[in-house]
This record gives structure tokens, sequence and C-alpha cells, in this order.
């Protein structure tokens, strides 16, 4: 992560006020093809609604919940300004069947959470501040996550600017502030509720973290792994 990458997102957030609460969720196609549509049905929303919406639709009406969708390259972003499906473990879930989901969200009482999921596993989400850990892999991102404690710490921050931040440095996918300026894909999606685990379950073969990284990294990436691996479980002739 770079000290850039979180000066970006902390100027962001503070000179647009509708991000004073917001759920970003990133989801990057592992096997299969991800697409706006794919996501909106996997949020629960009937993907022929998919309709362009203002930035500021999320407030119209009493508790709507409107996604905003991009697709960027392979991934697919996911943008609820006045809602928090992607914070959720079960639709987490959900969005990563087949890909990879990582997502922030925070609302107007600074309550915060930052989860992570791979082939319908929940590797790690945490609650902040109380920094509860849920998943098969609660230490998933540990490498990325002491600026984030850092920026806790500093009275000047609460960690909304360093939680992007991650969530970028993991998928390559940045919030531009110009998407919020114009009509975008959306659509209302219905209230995310505590759902279950989904009934396809998980489809990762080994490790999902591990798993989704391989298939996501470039072919050289792959490619020298699997010589280490070998070298590894081969004895030396």
């Amino acid at each position: 992560m770079t000290d850039d990458a979180i000066a970006y997102y902390a100027d962001l957030i503070a000179r647009r006020g509708e991000l004073s609460m917001v759920c970003w969720t990133v989801v990057e196609s592992c096997r299969n093809p991800v697409t706006i549509e794919s996501v909106a049905a996997r949020l629960g929303a009937d993907p022929a609604e998919i309709t362009e919406m203002p930035w500021d639709a999320a407030f119209d009406g009493p508790g709507a919940a409107v996604a905003h969708l991009a697709q960027s390259g392979p991934a697919v972003m996911v943008a609820e300004v006045n809602g928090y499906s992607g914070a959720m473990p079960g639709v987490l879930r959900r969005l990563s069947e087949d890909s990879r989901a990582r997502s922030v969200f925070w609302n107007v009482n600074m309550m915060t959470s930052l989860g992570c999921a791979a082939f319908g596993d929940l590797l790690v989400r945490f609650e902040f501040p109380d920094n509860d850990r849920t998943g098969v892999d609660i230490c998933a991102l540990d490498d990325e996550l002491e600026p984030v404690y850092a920026a806790r710490r500093d009275p000047r921050d609460d960690g909304r600017a360093a939680m992007m931040a991650v969530v970028e440095r993991r998928t390559g996918v940045r919030l531009e502030e110009d998407w919020l300026d114009a009509s975008r894909p959306a659509v209302v999606v219905p209230s995310p509720g505590t759902p279950d685990r989904p009934a396809w379950g998980g489809g990762s073969f080994f490790d999902p973290e591990l798993e989704s990284a391989l298939l996501l990294a470039p072919t050289s990436v792959d490619r020298d792994f699997v010589a280490d691996l070998t070298d590894l479980l081969v004895p030396a002739a």
C-alpha cells in the first residue's frame, strides 16, 4: 500500500459529503467473467432493472438501497452510498462465487468494517473499532493492516482512507472522483438482512486466498510458483 493512495482517499472523503456512509466493494473474476449484470444478480437484484442513476439517487425514497455498478477490466466495482449489502458476510460470499471480493464499509456512527471473500468462503471480516475477526483465514490481510491501525491511533483519522487503500492495493481498482459526478448503471437491491451461507458452498481447491491470487496473477508468477512448489515437494535427485 502506498501513502499516496491513503492521501487520495482521505482527501476524497473529506471533500465529498455524500461519502459519510458508504460501502465500496470490488469483485474480481478468477474463473468465469464477471459483469455488472452477474454482480447485480448476486446482490439479489434483477439485472433487467439496471438503469442509469445519478450518484445521489441513493437518497431517493425512504430506506432506498441503491448499488452503483462499474466494470473495471475483469473486475466490477459496487458503490453503495446509503447501503451496506457488500459488508454483509452472506452477500460477500455470494459476490465471491468463482471470484474474489473485497469490501469496506462505514456509517455515520463511525462503525467500519473490512471484508474479504474468495470462492464462496469468507476469508476474514473485521469489525472496527472492536477488531472482532470472523472467517476461515483471519490473518489473510495482516500484511496490509498496520496502516489501518496506525490511522485509528491518530485522532486526526479513523482508518477509512487506509482501508480503501487496502482494497485498491489488492485489486488495482480505484474509486475515481469523476465517477461520482455522472449518472452510472445502478440497481435497487433488496434489504441484505442476514443471509446464510449459499447452498453452492465454496469452490476453492486448497487455500481460497492463495488460489485466487494465483489465478489473478500474471502467467509468469503462476509458473514460478509451480516451479518453487515442485522443488519443495520433489526431493533433489
